[in-house]
């Protein structure tokens, strides 16, 4: 489904990422680890549009995507969840994940769709609370649930588990476990491969700029 094809990038004559290759079949989660600082970030940046690689090509379902714009590369089903949330402050749980159905729904709509992934997830006591107001692992969740909602082709999970307690690292794992059994595609990167042990079915290792599989 996703093919990152010979994908190299630097900044300021520094490599960060060195003739990347791998591929991602619907409905699997792939795992990429390594040290900070290895291009983790960089690479799903790449594939997301919000960095352009120096080469190398990135193809959705056979449409090449390099050269696609931020807004575009999200249509086209790719999605990025950011380590570090970003969510709108003032409004609720409920409300941010309802802002990305408002592109393609009315507001009450929009409202009765995200109230629905809330239930879910089992996460109906969070809706009114604002965002303001949410511990690190329910900013973490809201992150992650507002990609969701857009039912994108694939998930790009920036070290979503950085930072995180044991409680809430495990009660982030059980939500994206049942993204994982509806068949959500999802590249994960984290700096601790155990963490994702029983969430990814394939891992790659990204170190010195290269890639490589590790089963």
């Amino acid at each position: 489904m996703l093919r990152v094809k010979n994908l190299s990038k630097s900044f300021n004559g520094f490599v960060i990422l060195k003739n990347i290759n791998f591929e991602v079949e619907r409905g699997e989660v792939i795992g990429i680890f390594g040290p900070n600082g290895s291009g983790k970030s960089t690479l799903l940046k790449c594939i997301a549009g919000l960095e352009k690689p120096d080469c190398g090509k990135i193809i959705l379902m056979d449409r090449n995507i390099t050269d696609l714009k931020p807004w575009e590369v999200v249509d086209a089903g790719v999605v990025y969840a950011f380590q570090i949330p970003r969510p709108f402050k003032s409004m609720s749980f409920l409300e941010n994940v309802a802002t990305p159905l408002m592109r393609f729904h009315d507001r009450d709509k929009a409202l009765k769709l995200a109230w629905d992934i809330l239930s879910k997830f089992e996460l109906e006591d969070l809706a009114n609370r604002k965002a303001e107001k949410l511990s690190q692992g329910e900013t973490k969740l809201l992150e992650i649930l507002r990609a969701y909602a857009t039912n994108p082709n694939i998930m790009l999970l920036d070290e979503p588990f950085a930072s995180l307690d044991m409680e809430n690292a495990l009660r982030l794992k059980s939500k994206l476990k049942i993204m994982k059994e509806e068949g959500q595609s999802m590249i994960i990167t984290t700096h601790r491969r155990k963490i994702i042990s029983d969430l990814a079915v394939r891992f790659y290792k990204l170190e010195g700029g290269s890639i490589h599989a590790e089963g």
